[in-house]
């Protein structure tokens, strides 16, 4: 669960225009650094709205991904060559770097809720013992089977979504555009400033190919 921002705000296609007259390699840089900054800003006050749990993998698994790409002017719906990045944030799941598993997973159910669901077969649901550790209520349901203890549960009750993510988007992305703005502004100055410092050693290096070519 993520959301990015639209770069369809006031005074920053302006900028991003502006962004245009560098190359592709410093539009690629310089924007992805700007969105990157503004999103994570916003990370300790999106783990601030998560339910911690009772193992913390939710709020664990909160972080950002900047993804930079390069805008061909043969591709769909593209108008002009130019760099592009998309920075969202959210939940993770999947795999971390070591192998473990991000608990981003849950934030789905705890965002939108559940129905009340039974087994479609008329038994119950087996929930292992060893997957109820942290669930005192649980251990007392648990009954002893020829496979070991187990919880059966005959249905799982409803529960209303929280719309944490969303109360924490409607606060959070006025900051997040607030912040995409000066970080836009600061990276087209730096952006600018590689540029004249990279057309200045083309030229010495021209002028230092013409003298021994003399």
């Amino acid at each position: 669960m993520a959301f990015q921002i639209s770069a369809e705000l006031e005074g920053v296609p302006e900028i991003l225009k502006a962004f245009g007259q560098l190359s592709i390699g410093l539009q690629k840089k310089y924007i992805g650094s700007a969105v990157g900054k503004a999103a994570r800003n916003e990370i300790a006050s999106l783990k601030a709205a998560t339910p911690r749990g009772p193992s913390g993998a939710l709020r664990r698994s909160v972080g950002v991904k900047v993804e930079k790409a390069i805008v061909k002017p043969w591709s769909l719906y593209a108008t002009k060559a130019g760099g592009s990045a998309t920075a969202r944030i959210g939940y993770r799941r999947g795999k971390t770097q070591k192998g473990a598993q991000f608990g981003g997973n849950a934030a789905w159910w705890l965002e939108a809720g559940v129905a009340s669901r039974s087994p479609q077969n008329g038994s119950a649901l087996r929930v292992p013992v060893k997957s109820t550790r942290k669930y005192a209520y649980l251990k007392s349901l648990a009954v002893q089977t020829q496979a070991g203890s187990a919880v059966f549960l005959r249905r799982i009750k409803a529960k209303a979504g929280n719309d944490m993510f969303e109360q924490w988007k409607a606060a959070a992305l006025p900051r997040i555009e607030a912040k995409l703005k000066t970080e836009l502004a600061d990276a087209f100055q730096r952006a600018q400033a590689e540029a004249a410092r990279r057309a200045a050693r083309r030229a010495a290096g021209r002028s230092s190919a013409g003298a021994r070519r003399r």
